[in-house]
């Protein structure tokens, strides 16, 4: 079976459906392992999964963002953030776009040692990586692993939604479809039940075309 490392930056609000989406593919007969941060470890809990401690950005919101611990520098961005859109979304948009600058690659060496030495430890053939992650994708792209990066549906996964599960499940599905053809025995998202494939490699063979809105890369 293909094992797959589904990587989560630690807000709850991304977690939450990539952790749907682990579940998923778990389902489907991938060996799937999440990592995020210590306090998100209950949504692998609770959709059965591995989880491995894993830190791909300084800042952090476990559901509340003004209440989370973190960095006191990211919580200094994130009042002047939050004052920001107090005055519109201009102001708000402009105080977003600054922080970016100093936030898009925060610790780059640092997260390309972590990532490296999870891959060493888990070999996985796959990697599923957070649209937000840019440091854990750049950090893939350096490893020359194969990844698919996932773009989340706001706001149709809002937390606490009636449909947010079952959306997260079903575009998941779809965007992630070169993992799951890669499972024995499984189903497209279409419905199509394709043959048992051998395991794919993150070292060798080629790159499986994306489903909708997902991004599949296997650097070289």
């Amino acid at each position: 079976m293909p094992r797959v490392v589904v990587v989560s930056p630690p807000f709850r609000s991304h977690a939450a459906p990539l952790s749907v989406l682990a579940g998923a593919l778990r389902e489907r007969g991938a060996d799937v392992v999440f990592a995020c941060t210590e306090a998100f470890e209950d949504l692998a809990v609770g959709a059965g999964l591995r989880f491995v401690r894993l830190a791909v950005t300084r800042k952090a919101n476990t559901g509340v963002a003004e209440t989370t611990a973190q960095d006191p520098t990211e919580a200094g961005r994130l009042t002047e953030f939050l004052d920001a859109t107090r005055q519109g979304s201009i102001a708000a948009l402009a105080t977003q776009a600054r922080h970016r600058r100093a936030d898009m690659l925060a610790e780059p060496e640092a997260v390309l040692a972590r990532l490296r030495a999870l891959d060493e430890h888990t070999r996985p053939d796959w990697y599923v990586v957070d649209q937000l992650a840019y440091c854990a994708t750049l950090a893939l792209h350096c490893l020359r692993a194969r990844y698919a990066t996932y773009c989340p549906g706001h706001p149709t996964y809002v937390p606490g939604a009636p449909t947010s599960s079952s959306v997260s499940l079903t575009t998941g599905r779809r965007r992630c479809a070169p993992i799951l053809r890669s499972c024995p025995g499984s189903k497209t998202p279409h419905g199509t039940t394709t043959a048992p494939s051998p395991p794919c490699s993150s070292r060798s063979g080629s790159a499986l075309l994306p489903g909708p809105r997902v991004r599949a890369s296997r650097s070289r």
